[in-house]
């Protein structure tokens, strides 16, 4: 499992020539996620409060690009490409863990929004996108998924390491690193959206502002989300 993560980090620090460390900067608000597709619409959503059009025009995928995927992988594009913003900050999304993305988000003194999900759920998630994705030669059994899982053979690395590296950052430097789980967004959004937006800068209490964020609640649901 080791020599796995020191492969993993050697891949993801240094490709294409470029050092991840160079990519990143302060004005730079980090994604990370084991979660969902509707935490991209989301922060994109408060921080471009008018952003309702483009957001029903684009794909979250290409409003928010993923680090190791869309900016510093095999596939990989300028952020020019990607649909403009109001705002002067970038949000990237990627899946890698902290002991990869420590060197570049801490000198570069970022903001992390960390958005986890119970590991049943992220087990299954994790299943379903292997019997889907043409990277597997054959469908894995479910009994196959539950055992890498536990063994933390999977993309990103073990789930505990995973998760823990990050909810152990957001104690150390709250100003910096906003952890939250799934289940609290989806049980609570009204109140998490107004958390997330003070740590980001842009609360909502102006004139109007009320409006806005249930428009962003509804717009951005993960029951919506999900749908095809």
């Amino acid at each position: 499992m080791e020599t796995q993560t020191r492969a993993m980090i050697h891949h993801y620090q240094w490709k294409n020539g470029v050092e991840m460390t160079d990519y990143i900067n302060g004005r730079d608000l980090l994604s990370q996620k084991l979660a969902q597709l509707g935490s991209k619409s989301l922060l994109y959503s408060i921080i471009n409060r008018s952003s309702g059009a483009c957001l029903r025009s684009n794909h979250p995928h290409l409003l928010v690009p993923t680090l190791e995927v869309q900016l510093y992988g095999p596939r990989q594009q300028s952020f020019s490409n990607f649909a403009s913003t109001g705002s002067s900050s970038r949000i990237l999304a990627t899946h890698l863990p902290r002991q990869i993305l420590a060197d570049a988000v801490e000198p570069a003194d970022c903001r992390v929004v960390y958005v986890t999900r119970n590991p049943k759920d992220t087990l299954t998630s994790f299943w379903q996108f292997v019997l889907k994705s043409s990277s597997y030669e054959e469908p894995w059994p479910l009994e196959m998924a539950v055992e890498k899982f536990c063994n933390g053979v999977v993309p990103f690395g073990p789930y505990y390491d995973h998760v823990l590296g990050f909810w152990k950052e957001s104690l150390e430097r709250p100003e910096k690193v906003f952890f939250i789980t799934y289940e609290e967004l989806k049980d609570d959004t009204k109140t998490q959206v107004k958390r997330l937006a003070e740590f980001l800068g842009c609360p909502f209490n102006g004139d109007g502002e009320e409006e806005v964020l249930d428009e962003i609640v509804m717009s951005c649901s993960f029951e919506k989300a999900e749908q095809p």
